[in-house]
C-alpha cells in the first residue's frame, strides 16, 4: 500500500519575504544525504522530493510542470529545481480556483516522499502535515491570507540579516547567510529538526486517538505505532499520557 506523501507548506506574513529562498533551502538540506550524527525521523534525508509554486491570477488556472518554463532561471520554480526537487510545478489561480487544482497536482507528486507547496492561499485547502509562516519583526500584514497563515502556524521562523533578534516574535529564526549557501547549515538544521519533532508529534497523537478505545491502548497496539514511526517506545507512552490515553495489558514494561 503506497503511503501518501508529508506536505509541508510554507507561507509568509507579506509577499518578498523569502518564501523560496527558505523552501529551496529546506529541500535542499533534505536532498543532500543524512549527517552520521542527525536524529531525524520524518524529514531523515535523502528524500525525494517535489515542490508546488502558487501564483495568484485574476481570471485564468493552470498547472504547469513544462521543464523550459519551470527552469527559466528568472523563475522561483527554478530555484526548487536547482535545489533538488525531483518535479516541480507551477499553479496559477485564482485562490477559488485552488480546491479543485491542488488535489490534482499533489496526484502528479504522489510517487514521492515529501511534496513543499509554496503561497498562503494553498494551506486552507490542503490540510498539511506541517506549515512553516515567515515573519519579519516589526512588520505586519493586514492580507487575509497571511493572517490565516499565522493562525495555521506549525513553525513561525524570522529569516534575519545576520544574527537573530532577541525580540523577534518567531520561534526560531534564521540567518540569511544560511539559506544562501549551498551546503546545508546549521540553521537550517535547527529548523528541519525542530519540523521533525513537530511531526512526529502530530502523528503520535493522530495515530493514538484513532487506535485506542474508549481512552485506552493495548501494549501491542502502542508499540506497533513506535514502529511504524520508528521511535522509541517511551516517546509513545509520554504522548499517550498527555492525551489521558491509558496503555494497557503492559507486557515488556515499556510504558
Amino acid at each position: 500500500m503506497m503511503t501518501r506523501p508529508l506536505i509541508l507548506c510554507i507561507g509568509g506574513e507579506k509577499s518578498n519575504i523569502g518564501k523560496t529562498t527558505l523552501g529551496a533551502a529546506f529541500i535542499r538540506s533534505l536532498a543532500a544525504p543524512s549527517p552520521p550524527d542527525s536524529t531525524l525521523v520524518l524529514l531523515k534525508p535523502p528524500k525525494r522530493l517535489g515542490a508546488i509554486k502558487y501564483t495568484k491570477t485574476a481570471f485564468y488556472a493552470s498547472i504547469t510542470d513544462a521543464p523550459h518554463l519551470i527552469t527559466q532561471p528568472d523563475k522561483d520554480t527554478a530555484e526548487y529545481h536547482a535545489a533538488g526537487a525531483e518535479r516541480v510545478l507551477w499553479i496559477q489561480a485564482p485562490p477559488e480556483e485552488l480546491q479543485d487544482l491542488l488535489p490534482q497536482a499533489v496526484d502528479m507528486l504522489s510517487d514521492l516522499d515529501i511534496i513543499l507547496v509554496e503561497g498562503n492561499s494553498p494551506i486552507e485547502f490542503l490540510r498539511p502535515d506541517g506549515v512553516i509562516c515567515i515573519v519579519r519583526f516589526g512588520a505586519a500584514s493586514g492580507k487575509p491570507s497571511a493572517r490565516k497563515a499565522l493562525q495555521l502556524a506549525d513553525l513561525i521562523v524570522s529569516i534575519t540579516a545576520e544574527q537573530p533578534l532577541d525580540a523577534s516574535p518567531a520561534d526560531i529564526s534564521v540567518p540569511l547567510s544560511n539559506l544562501s549557501s549551498g551546503a546545508a547549515t546549521d540553521g537550517m538544521h535547527r529548523l528541519i529538526q525542530r519540523m521533525d519533532d513537530i511531526l512526529i508529534k502530530k502523528k503520535l497523537a493522530a495515530l493514538l486517538t484513532e487506535r485506542a478505545e474508549n481512552g485506552r491502548i493495548t501494549c501491542t497496539a502502542a508499540r506497533a505505532v513506535a514502529e511504524e514511526i520508528g521511535i522509541a517506545y517511551a516517546l509513545v507512552g509520554a504522548a499517550a499520557d498527555e492525551l489521558k490515553i491509558k496503555v494497557k495489558q503492559c507486557e515488556l514494561g515499556c510504558f
